[in-house]
């Protein structure tokens, strides 16, 4: 029997053995892989102990201010109170556990305690923006657009304050990563894909090329110096030289992307229209189709350690414990379009 992403658990008691948190009276099945996080059981799954690290907190936003957070791997979503009233589209946690997330219209909310508690920057971007992230010192970028315009800006307090720049790109970004190191890589474009980079933290930007020709949503990267992107009409791209050059293909699906994570030995998942996606094991040459049961648009992703969560219309939530071959579907609770969803490692 294969492993699911069902999270109804054994009500029975629990004990540790060798490193790992059975629940008595649940058998883990003899095939299922640990390393992928949850496993079934007769009565439902077992997690891991924290021989694989503590879990992920995951914070997930969307319209209208709307915020919700988990502590546990995405099995129980609490909704935040925010002042934001815009609809937020990017969020991301830097390795303080400090959140930060942009949306339509300039606001940018600043989030603590795990994702519970907001407030706003008290100098926003004057713009739309559709991604951010940081790296290790607590330097942010944030990447959008102003129209047909690129934005792009960088904060070097903590999100509060922002230096406005020119990537060069000549239009509107979406997506933005971190390669853990020192690399960002900015993508975007309508009806073109457009590509540049930095390695200084945002001040001075290189362009690169995407040849997709269609607009491109996000990137994502193993962590050396491997990428894949996506975007709609099936266009996904890799790079094996941490994002400078790129090699355009498709992914065979007939998937329209609009997120894609890393979701550790070597897989990336891409998700988007109706909740179906894509994954890739060699680094985004040959994919496999897959579809998250969602029945909706899926616009973000994020994996922890353990788990991969996915959010989108109707306050869908899907959730994986097996790399993306299995899907539980669920929400937030927040009863918004959620467009945006982040991950911390403790």
């Amino acid at each position: 029997m294969p492993c699911s992403a069902s999270v109804h658990l054994c009500r029975a008691g629990t004990l540790l053995f060798a490193g790992v948190l059975f629940t008595q009276g649940c058998k883990p099945i003899p095939n299922c892989r640990f390393e992928d996080g949850l496993c079934d059981t007769e009565a439902g799954i077992a997690l891991l102990s924290t021989i694989e690290g503590p879990p992920g907190q995951f914070v997930a936003v969307g319209n209208n201010g709307s915020a919700a957070y988990s502590i546990d791997e995405g099995l129980t979503w609490t909704t935040a109170s925010t002042p934001g009233s815009e609809n937020y589209q990017g969020v991301s946690a830097d390795n303080s556990g400090r959140w930060i997330a942009t949306a339509l219209n300039s606001e940018i909310l600043i989030g603590t305690n795990q994702g519970q508690n907001w407030v706003l920057s008290s100098s926003p971007i004057t713009a739309s923006m559709s991604d951010v992230a940081a790296d290790t010192s607590g330097r942010w970028i944030a990447v959008g657009s102003s129209g047909a315009a690129e934005r792009v800006a960088y904060s070097t307090d903590s999100g509060d304050i922002w230096t406005q720049v020119n990537a060069g790109t000549g239009g509107g970004l979406r997506g933005l990563s971190f390669d853990g190191t020192n690399r960002f890589v900015a993508i975007g474009g309508t009806g073109v894909a457009l590509c540049a980079y930095t390695d200084d933290g945002g001040a001075n930007w290189t362009l690169c090329t995407i040849s997709t020709g269609v607009s491109m949503y996000d990137a994502a990267t193993d962590g050396s110096g491997n990428w894949v992107a996506v975007g709609v009409s099936d266009a996904v791209a890799y790079s094996t030289d941490n994002g400078a050059t790129w090699t355009a293909t498709t992914s065979g699906t007939g998937a329209s992307f609009r997120d894609v994570a890393y979701a550790g030995n070597g897989r990336w998942i891409a998700l988007g229209g109706g909740g179906i996606g894509a994954y890739t094991d060699d680094g985004g040459i040959s994919w496999f189709p897959l579809d998250t049961g969602a029945g909706t648009n899926l616009s973000a992703i994020a994996c922890s350690r353990k788990v991969c969560i996915a959010v989108g219309d109707g306050d869908v939530l899907v959730w994986s414990g097996d790399r993306g071959i299995t899907w539980k579907v669920s929400s937030t609770g927040t009863g918004q379009i959620m467009n945006g969803i982040g991950v911390y490692l403790p």
